[in-house]
């Protein structure tokens, strides 16, 4: 008879990672709707770009208000102030729930404000940066660009994916300190170098420091590279 030490251990495993899972539940804040801001003047027939604005850990989405010079445009600020708890252990699961937020105040932000549709870009810190690329992989027919900044960058698109990227044109900057985490380094290099191959056009920018906002200049650099 087969010893049941080695079953028992691994239902016992396959139950724990189960509980866990199914703690993470829903956060309120995305029955909330996000905040349509316009910046600048905005001229009658004229159509400007949407700029959704995802929050980092802890933090709001207005940690990455873009710098006074950017613009005209709309700003689409997401809600919450996220923790840990909400996005792990299954960073799919929380990536489905903004997926859906987002996806929703996009089409309404289209319907309500004078946005051209073909210049919609993503812009996010750490935990925020994360979600931009993760959305930006998953709907490239939608979202013309992102800049990811802080954050390890680790969704993998797919063929069609980068194909509908390679098509419409899109830009991606990944924004980083040179004193952050060595996985968030890795994973960001690693992203980019896809990009790279795929014939995708991107750009690293670096600032001195570490885990934390780049400077307002630089930030401002990668979002006009980005909005091109």
């Amino acid at each position: 008879m087969r010893p049941l030490a080695p079953f028992l251990s691994m239902i016992v495993l396959v139950c724990a990672l189960g509980s866990s899972t199914l703690a993470q539940s829903r956060p309120a804040f995305f029955d909330q709707p996000s905040v349509i801001e316009r910046v600048g003047t905005i001229t009658e027939g004229q159509r400007v770009p949407l700029i959704v604005l995802l929050p980092p850990t802890g933090g709001d989405a207005r940690w990455v208000t873009p710098p006074p010079g950017i613009g005209p445009c709309v700003l689409l600020i997401t809600p919450g102030q996220p923790a840990r708890s909400d996005y792990l252990p299954a960073f799919s699961r929380y990536l489905d729930w903004v997926e859906a937020r987002v996806m929703a105040d996009v089409e309404r932000a289209i319907a309500e404000q004078p946005i051209d549709p073909d210049r919609i870009y993503l812009a996010g810190f750490s935990l925020g940066g994360d979600v931009g690329w993760g959305l930006l992989t998953r709907h490239p027919e939608r979202f013309r660009g992102a800049v990811v900044m802080g954050s390890r960058s680790s969704a993998r698109p797919r063929s069609s994916a980068i194909e509908t990227m390679r098509s419409r044109g899109v830009r991606v900057a990944f924004v980083m300190g040179s004193a952050d985490d060595a996985t968030r380094r890795t994973g960001a290099q690693r992203a980019y170098e896809s990009l790279v191959r795929s014939r995708i056009t991107t750009q690293r920018f670096e600032h001195a420091g570490a885990h934390e906002m780049p400077p307002r200049e630089l930030y401002a650099r990668a979002l006009t590279f980005v909005m091109e």
